[in-house]
């Protein structure tokens, strides 16, 4: 069984810029959220005797994994650490806008509005090597005993969620990933949980 966690919210976040490999750090609503989803999956996991917690080497993600660790009472250096579970790699886009990016970039934000699913952003990654690399952490994931909680990122849950439930490419950008919601995937279904900052 898996759950995905995505990162509290960050500065670039919050100023709507695009993130991918680069990196903010979480504001202090992002890291009420964090210690939220934790109080939350602490209760949800109280009977699992094995739970694998998982992050994105990113900051942000890394910063709020920390954070469930200490409400779940896992060790910090029992935080495991992968690259595939990395946010999509905007590129060159990375720290601006959307506006920003049309200003600048019009032709090729044509082009990407135009074919989402093959675009890819400038020096950075598309959606079928995204995917790719997203299949490759889960197969290793529906293999483990246990529980494993994996604190990632919009888009690169977008992938998973997309190719777990066996979506449509164009069902899969509909998919939304609020810091505040935990997604459980079980049963080849997805349940989504809404936490509160002040539960």
């Amino acid at each position: 069984m898996i759950y995905l966690v995505r990162h509290g919210e960050t500065v670039w976040n919050a100023e709507q810029r695009r993130q991918g490999r680069g990196d903010s750090p979480l504001t202090e609503k992002g890291i009420a959220q964090s210690r939220a989803l934790g109080r939350t999956l602490k209760t949800m996991l109280e009977s699992e005797k094995s739970i694998t917690l998982v992050t994105s080497p990113a900051g942000r993600s890394r910063r709020t994994a920390a954070i469930i660790a200490e409400e779940l009472g896992i060790a910090h250096e029992r935080i495991q650490t992968t690259p595939l579970l990395q946010e999509m790699d905007f590129g060159g886009w990375q720290g601006l806008t959307d506006a920003e990016i049309a200003d600048q970039f019009p032709e090729q934000w044509r082009e990407r509005e135009l074919n989402r699913w093959f675009f890819v952003y400038p020096d950075g990654e598309s959606y079928p090597v995204l995917c790719s690399r997203v299949a490759q952490w889960m197969e290793t994931a529906q293999n483990q005993h246990g529980v494993i909680v994996a604190v990632t990122h919009q888009w690169t849950s977008r992938a998973i969620r997309g190719q777990y439930l066996r979506l449509p490419k164009e069902d899969m950008f509909e998919l939304m990933h609020a810091p505040e919601h935990i997604i459980e995937l079980r049963n080849n279904e997805q349940r989504v949980f809404r936490v509160h900052e002040e539960d």
